[in-house]
């Protein structure tokens, strides 16, 4: 065999070699939609976005979801300013806002958020009277959000929405809140009636008053009675006329 061709046999064989390393050695990942791939390869972290790419040998790989997620945190027995331990359910919803910081800086993202939430959830209530826990369930969760917030910006997360699901009260505040709510519904039944009664009586008030102004009116009063009753006993009515000297003279 000539010397050439030994050389381009060896060229041939070195090129194929090359080649069976680069593809054994490089990788290829898919990146997919609403995603992105954190690559760690020593001190170096880049992030990949959507689409095909070649990763060096030694590279270390996080999958990144960009997409809203949701927390739920289970029933939180929790005292209020008052003392009374009541028990509370918390949604929320979270996003990564830095899939860097979020790759590198923990590796049990839900962990981190639940142990936060609950934190602050714990902090906001306990400053808050029951009363006040119940009713304002809304500022509840813009307290928790903005006591989160900074936090969670060093691990690349953002809580979006937070708010509380359910309030389990003890039992004999459920006595308690059921009997001030029974006092309530009876309070304004029995100020209703009050009203009503009022009514009645300046109506009567004021008719006695243009009684006395206009006696006529009595007559009128009687005429629509006696039209009334015919009206409605088809004509079947006896009427009992009293004269003037049937009526009853003072003094």
């Amino acid at each position: 065999m000539a010397t050439w061709e030994f050389a381009l046999y060896a060229g041939l064989l070195t090129a194929f070699i090359v080649v069976i390393w680069l593809l054994t050695a490089y990788k290829r990942l898919w990146v997919h939609y609403n995603s992105v791939a954190v690559v760690v390869r020593g001190p170096k972290v880049v992030v990949l976005q959507p689409g095909k790419h070649w990763l060096k040998p030694g590279s270390v790989t996080h999958v990144v979801w960009m997409w809203e997620r949701n927390v739920y945190l289970p029933t939180q027995e929790i005292p209020t300013s008052e003392g009374v331990a009541a028990r509370y359910n918390l949604f929320a919803t979270y996003a990564v806002t830095d899939p860097k910081k979020f790759a590198v800086e923990t590796e049990d993202a839900q962990g981190v958020i639940y142990r936060e939430l609950q934190a602050a959830m714990r902090d906001c209530i306990s400053m808050k009277s029951l009363e006040e826990a119940r009713m304002q369930t809304v500022d509840v969760g813009a307290v928790i959000l903005e006591s989160v917030k900074e936090k969670l910006e060093r691990y690349g997360l953002e809580i979006t929405s937070a708010r509380i699901l359910d309030i389990q009260l003890p039992n004999d505040m459920k006595r308690a809140v059921a009997g001030a709510e029974l006092e309530r519904r009876l309070a304004n039944q029995n100020l209703e009636k009050a009203r009503a009664e009022i009514a009645t009586l300046r109506a009567l008030s004021n008719a006695a008053k243009m009684l006395e102004e206009n006696p006529r009116l009595l007559d009128l009063r009687r005429m629509q009675a006696i039209e009334q009753a015919l009206n409605a006993n088809k004509g079947n009515v006896t009427i009992e006329w009293r004269g003037p000297s049937d009526v009853p003279k003072s003094g």
